[in-house]
């Protein structure tokens, strides 16, 4: 009973210290958006204690905050986006800008000036009416919406691909493909081991745990929201790797039902045949899919569903080099007892090499002892007895 008591007591405070670090506040990591700025009135001074809300466009979830004693003003955390930003405050007009895309694992500033007049008078401003507001940080990145990673001519339509397209990065065929849990091609940025890279997935790692610095899940393409592919300069929050960070952002359901249905097919009908093949190699890719998402709660809870499958299957035209009758006599003939004689008779030809014109000179081949050089290098090698 005593030993019950105790561990019914140890359970109570490991329950209570984990609801004590719960409550804890952290600092949002860069993996998502976060929206900062500067409120000054007309004069330039800066407004104290305005409320600023974002809201987001498609799902209608609000974030709100006050500006400090500086008139500064963050929301960190924000799900990448198109968001509506309002700024009240008492004795000027409210002011409201549409349309503004906060990136994803991006910090944009926007610093807003106020009007002078009523609460009830707005100033709209639409996002393409001014300039579009840029991160000013000093990391090296290359994002991606979603209608560039659809159109973009991705090998394979994987979305790894993407990495390979930035400035100081090298695709390496075939690297590691024993510890592999996936086909996406490894990447090497600016000279670092490709093991050095970051894969992050919604804000998980998403890193292979056998072989670092190669991804383990490999989301569809068109499930895909956002992409962006850090090079530099990064935050410390990525410390495990220093050569990249892949950041992918997956798409979420809205207040209204959207869906789509894809398929995507190469075959080789169109393929033009490889020059000493005999026919067409086969070639069969076919991918198809489909998603949907919508709202299960408005504003509050959403849903989002994808599905995917491949099918793969192809050939590839190989050519070998085979010795001709014609340089087999020569080698007998000019020292059978030379160590390329005895590799011959070890290991014959499995089948002569077709004939071509006339039956002098073989398919693809020429008659290389036909000329000066050659027969030259030949009787220099003769007379060192490779032959």
């Amino acid at each position: 009973m005593s030993v019950w008591k105790h561990f019914h007591r140890s359970a109570f405070v490991l329950l209570a210290l984990l609801g004590t670090i719960a409550v804890i506040p952290v600092q949002a990591q860069l993996t998502e958006a976060t929206l900062r700025g500067v409120i000054k009135d007309t004069t330039g001074n800066v407004l104290v204690g305005a409320p600023v809300v974002a809201k987001n466009e498609s799902t209608e979830q609000m974030r709100s905050t006050v500006t400090d004693g500086n008139g500064a003003f963050v929301i960190a955390g924000l799900p990448p986006g198109t968001y509506t930003v309002s700024v009240s405050a008492t004795g000027f007009k409210t002011f409201e800008r549409s349309g503004l895309i906060l990136n994803v694992g991006q910090a944009t500033e926007l610093n807003i000036r106020m009007d002078i007049g009523r609460v009830e008078e707005r100033v709209e401003v639409q996002a393409n009416a001014v300039q579009i507001p840029v991160s000013t940080e000093g990391r090296l990145a290359d994002t991606f919406a979603q209608v560039q990673i659809a159109n973009l001519p991705l090998p394979q339509r994987d979305i790894f691909s993407l990495p390979s397209l930035s400035a100081g990065a090298t695709a390496i065929p075939g690297a590691a493909t024993s510890t592999k849990l996936t086909n996406s091609p490894v990447v090497t940025v600016n000279g670092n081991r490709y093991r050095g890279n970051n894969y992050v997935l919604d804000g998980s790692m998403d890193t292979n745990p056998n072989n670092t610095g190669e991804p383990a899940i490999v989301p569809s393409l068109e499930s895909v929201e956002e992409a962006q592919v850090q090079t530099g300069n990064f935050s410390s929050e990525f410390g495990r790797g220093n050569a990249a960070v892949i950041h992918l952002r997956t798409k979420s359901g809205t207040n209204n039902f959207h869906g789509r249905v894809w398929e995507y097919n190469r075959n080789s009908a169109v393929n033009a045949r490889n020059y000493f093949a005999k026919q067409n190699v086969p070639l069969v890719f076919n991918q198809f899919g489909g998603n949907f998402g919508g709202p299960i709660f408005k504003n509050k809870t959403f849903f989002f569903v994808s599905y995917e499958s491949t099918h793969k299957a192809f050939g590839q035209a190989l050519s070998f080099e085979v010795e001709t009758p014609e340089f087999r006599d020569f080698v007998f003939n000019t020292n059978p007892n030379g160590v390329a004689a005895s590799l011959l008779q070890a290991h014959p030809s499995p089948a002569a090499p077709l004939p071509g014109t006339n039956g002098k000179k073989y398919a693809g081949q020429v008659n290389l002892l036909a000329a000066g050089v050659s027969t030259r290098i030949c009787s220099a090698l003769c007379q060192r007895d490779f032959f």
